[in-house]
Formats: C-alpha cells, structure tokens, sequence
C-alpha cells in the first residue's frame, strides 16, 4: 500500500501544480479585467458620467449575467437538437395525405371486418437480433 503511495503521490502532485498554474493564469486574467473595470469606472466617475452606484450596478450585472451565461452554455447543443428535430415534426405536421379521410366524396364501406395477415415478412426486435420472428397476423 505504501508503494502505491509514493508512485501516486508524485503523479498526483504534478497534476496538482499543472492544475495551480492553470487557474492562477485564469484568476489572475479574470482579477486583471476586474481591475481593469473598476478603473475606467473610476475615470467616468471622475469625469461625471457615472455614479459609483451606476458602476457598481453594471459591474455587478456584468458579473452575474456572464455567470449565468456560463451555467446555460452546456445546454446550448439541446437547444439546436430540438430546433432539427422541430423541423422534421412540422414536415410531418404539415404533410397533406393524397387520401382525405374526412371528406364526403368518394365510395365509403359501411363495415369492415376481416384479419390482417403479413405472409413471408420476417423482423427481429433489436434487443434480440439473433431471433427472427416469422407469421405476424394482426386482428
């Protein structure tokens, strides 16, 4: 167990610092932009077109709807999935069938009745491909 230990454990700590520089480039990139935008919120205080309750309130708004955004983009790729299944609903929606069954014209049957038999159709479920079922009738 010790063994293990002590292999992992410089695999581990390498990770561990790779992982470290990586989000203290991040944060220090993020923390740099903060910075950059409370000083040109301070520039247009100081030239009066903002209040700091006005810089404040648009950094903050900034904040939390790039958060936001941030949390929606995994979803993004759902959106355009239902978008292209959409499409093919409506098509099928929208379909005008050569027969309309609900127009008074044309010969009507009073009554139908009889067994439907498929003859020499062969299928197979998915979950069992290997099993042909033979000899379907439909009542």
């Amino acid at each position: 167990m010790e063994t293990v230990l002590k292999f992992f454990n410089g695999k581990i700590e390498g990770i561990f610092i790779l992982t470290s520089r990586y989000e203290g480039s991040y944060l220090g990139g993020m923390m740099h932009r903060i910075n950059e935008a409370f000083w040109y919120g301070s520039m247009l205080i100081e030239r009066e077109e903002m209040t700091p309750g006005n810089v404040l309130t648009t950094f903050y708004a900034l904040l939390i709807g790039t958060f936001m955004l941030g949390y929606a983009a995994p979803n993004f790729f759902k959106f355009a999935t239902a978008t292209g299944a959409a499409a093919g609903l409506f098509a099928i929606l929208n379909h005008k069938p050569k027969i309309d069954s609900s127009a008074e014209t044309g010969m009507r049957l009073r009554s139908v009745q009889g067994l439907i038999e498929f003859i020499d159709v062969d299928f197979s479920y998915p979950s069992r491909p290997d099993i042909k079922q033979h000899h379907v009738q439909c009542k």
